[in-house]
C-alpha cells in the first residue's frame, strides 16, 4: 500500500512539472515573444594583457588600454543587442 501511494505522488509531481513546462510554452506562443540567443561575447570576459617580464610599463599599459578598448567595445554591441530585443518586444506589445 505504502509504495502504491509513493508511486501515485510522484507521478503527480511529475505530471505536475511537465504541465507547467506545457503551460509556459503555451504563454510564450500566445505572446508571440521570440528572444534570439545573446552573441557569445556578452557572457565573455575580456582578459588583461599579460605581463612579460623586462617589457617596459608604458609597453604594458599600451597593450592593457588595447584590451580595455576591445572589453568596451564587446560590451556597447552587447547593449544594443539587448536594447534591439527590447524595442522589438516594445513593438510586439504595441501591435497586439
Amino acid at each position: 500500500m505504502t509504495v502504491l501511494l509513493t508511486m501515485t505522488l510522484s507521478s503527480c509531481g511529475a505530471d505536475l512539472d511537465r504541465i507547467k513546462d506545457a503551460g509556459r510554452r503555451q504563454g510564450v506562443v500566445n505572446a508571440g515573444i521570440n528572444i534570439g540567443p545573446q552573441p557569445a561575447e556578452c557572457g565573455a570576459d575580456t582578459p588583461h594583457a599579460p605581463l612579460i617580464p623586462g617589457e617596459s610599463k608604458l609597453n604594458t599599459l599600451d597593450r592593457e588600454r588595447g584590451q580595455v578598448d576591445k572589453a568596451n567595445a564587446s560590451k556597447r554591441r552587447c547593449f544594443d543587442f539587448n536594447n534591439n530585443q527590447a524595442a522589438g518586444l516594445k513593438s510586439n506589445s504595441a501591435a497586439r
